[in-house]
């Protein structure tokens, strides 16, 4: 998400709670199971690597 590195120039202050959406957001990719079984083990691999992308990338630009 790198929009929030450009909208908050302190990103240190809001990356824990930025971060803190992660875990909601995953919880929400477990209502996909009754619609497609393999694209949720898609789509939550595709978040974990997000999440550590922009941790890295928080680390990067601070």
């Amino acid at each position: 998400m790198p929009f929030l590195l450009s909208i908050h120039p302190s990103i240190q202050a809001f990356k824990p709670a930025n971060l803190g959406l992660w875990p909601r957001f995953a919880n929400n990719l477990g209502l996909w199971p009754r619609f497609a079984n393999n694209q949720l083990t898609l789509a939550f691999g595709h978040a974990s690597r997000t999440t550590l992308a922009f941790g890295h990338a928080s680390r990067t630009t601070s």
